[in-house]
């Protein structure tokens, strides 16, 4: 089941320990009694299970892959979406390491059914706490738009009540260590509050708008304590592959004009004007709408693949980095003019470790900095099969934007297939702070022809998703080129730019060149280059005694 990519945004984001750290309720508003850590941003990550309860236990084996702590909060109300008695998913998620909660909906249930909803709240509580092999320690309650129709909400139940008077330690409602003191509302506590609801019932969360938690995120301060609140069906692409064992129904795939329409109210009303102009907002939403226009719209002519599709999967990739041996990326150094003997050297974005690997046979000191703590795992596993080379090298986890290292520490640094995901000014500016005068720098990035093959792949082998990749990448290219605006995403560059681009932080781009590490498919698509390296140096001597001016 595949986590959907803004999700996975999120995730990869929350993965930097040296900025957040993370926590269930319970182990940030009871067992730290909301004592924020004032060297990170506290992060509190709450997961309602609604729609998806079969996708919890690939969700939490997601999160516990990142390292990431959060609270899964179950419905017990076996009529309204799923039956959760006997299914073993609560334990299993409680075996993986997460807490379990309750999802009440047991006012909606008073309401409808006219039980005593208090009696059947306590009564689930030992119930779940049974199903999950652990004690149920607080609960949180369902929203939903049957009875917000009602003009009633299942908070009402509890919002008076103590928890101990419920057997637990917290709840949401005003009398709970989980409320902001003095609150008449729901509130938790917490400098920033960050749901994927945004606004429209029924939708598709972060989804509609990718750069909505990443940029409230990123916005916070050390010290900080943000509450984070997601829904588990939003975080997959859950039209595939969908599993009625719990009586859950599946939920249909939304047609692409409810998609960008929703998309559009959403992005307008979170704040797409923040920072930019009508103009941009105008400009970005009219992207989106012509890319899948344009991907649909060619799709309704696509040939029967003649043959299959090459397996092009990143698993498989990073297996046949390897098959190649290292002396073939020393080459692709050496090819470079990126070698440097006796010296420090730095990868921004160090992925698998092999240029790692090949710089440390002759280096002084080689360090990766690498977001992804699965992909340092990775890399430091094969690292530790070349014990002349471990020694040396370091992985370290970090951003482009942030770099920990003092100025002018490195001779050479190196930045393969990262730059068009980074904020680039920021990014350029950092790499030119830590590298010495007389230092080179090698990035290595998207061309024009990159979008074009994707666009001719997706044609090929009938696939929309790699067409909308290629359509809006060379969209947003145009646009960069053409009107000097820019949208999130991956973009081409060229050579001019890319020289204006470096000169701001002191680095002379001095070649530029068509070139792959790993010929896995044509240096050029429609007369335009697949991909770039471009080298650059900072003013001064390098440790090789040449002279950058």
């Amino acid at each position: 089941m595949n986590i959907s990519p803004a999700y996975e945004k999120v995730f990869q984001e929350l993965v930097n320990s040296t900025r957040y750290q993370t926590y269930s309720v319970y182990e940030f508003y009871v067992e730290q009694d909301s004592v924020p850590n004032l060297d990170r941003v506290n992060v509190v990550v709450r997961v309602d299970v609604d729609n998806g309860f079969h996708l919890s236990v690939s969700l939490a084996e997601t999160l516990k892959h990142h390292d990431i702590q959060a609270t899964f909060y179950f419905l017990t109300h076996p009529d309204l979406y799923y039956n959760i008695w006997g299914s073993g998913i609560p334990k299993r998620v409680a075996e993986l390491g997460f807490e379990v909660g309750l999802h009440t909906d047991h006012y909606y249930e008073q309401l409808t059914r006219g039980i005593d909803g208090l009696s059947q709240l306590k009564a689930d509580i030992q119930k779940l706490s049974e199903e999950a092999g652990t004690k149920i320690r607080g609960i949180v309650y369902h929203g939903h738009p049957e009875i917000n129709a009602m003009g009633k909400s299942n908070w009402e139940l509890t919002k008076g009540i103590p928890p101990q008077e419920l057997g637990l330690d917290y709840h949401d409602g005003l009398l709970s260590c989980y409320i902001k003191p003095g609150s008449r509302t729901w509130a938790p506590k917490c400098d920033i509050r960050i749901s994927d609801f945004m606004g429209l019932p029924r939708s598709w969360g972060w989804n509609y708008y990718p750069g909505y938690p990443l940029r409230r995120l990123r916005g916070a301060k050390t010290g900080d304590i943000v509450h984070i609140a997601f829904h588990t069906k939003n975080a997959f692409e859950y039209w595939r592959n969908w599993d009625e064992s719990f009586g859950e129904q599946p939920i249909p795939r939304e047609n692409p004009l409810s998609f960008y329409r929703k998309a559009a109210i959403i992005q307008w009303k979170y704040g797409l004007l923040k920072e930019h102009s009508i103009e941009y907002a105008v400009m970005s939403m009219g992207m989106k709408f012509l890319v899948i226009f344009l991907a649909k719209g060619v799709g309704k002519f696509w040939p029967t693949p003649q043959e299959p599709e090459p397996d092009t999967s990143w698993e498989t990739g990073r297996k046949r980095i390897y098959d190649l041996g290292i002396p073939y990326w020393r080459r692709q150094l050496e090819i470079l003019g990126m070698t440097v003997p006796g010296g420090k050297v730095l990868e921004v974005g160090s992925g698998n470790g092999q240029w790692l690997i090949a710089y440390a046979q002759d280096a002084e000191e080689v360090i990766g900095i690498e977001p992804s703590k699965a992909i340092r795992e990775y890399s430091l596993e094969r690292i530790a099969e070349y014990p002349k080379e471990a020694p040396k090298i370091k992985v370290l986890e970090g951003v482009a934007e942030d770099l920990p290292f003092p100025d002018q520490y490195f001779d050479r640094v190196l930045c393969v297939g990262v730059l068009m995901f980074t904020q680039q000014d920021l990014a350029l500016k950092e790499m030119s702070r830590v590298l010495k005068p007389g230092g080179k720098i090698c990035l290595t990035t998207n061309g024009l022809g990159y979008f074009m093959m994707r666009i001719l792949n997706g044609f090929r082998y009938k696939s929309t998703g790699k067409m909308k990749y290629g359509l809006r990448g060379i969209l947003a290219t145009l646009l960069k080129w053409w009107f000097g605006k820019q949208i999130p995403g991956p973009k081409a560059v060229n050579s001019n730019e890319m020289d204006r681009l470096l000169s701001r932080y002191d680095l002379m781009l001095y070649d530029t060149r068509i070139y792959l590490a790993q010929n896995l498919y044509p240096k050029e698509h429609l007369g335009f280059p697949t991909n770039y390296a471009f080298l650059a140096g900072k003013k001064g001597i390098d440790p090789e005694k040449k002279v950058i001016n």
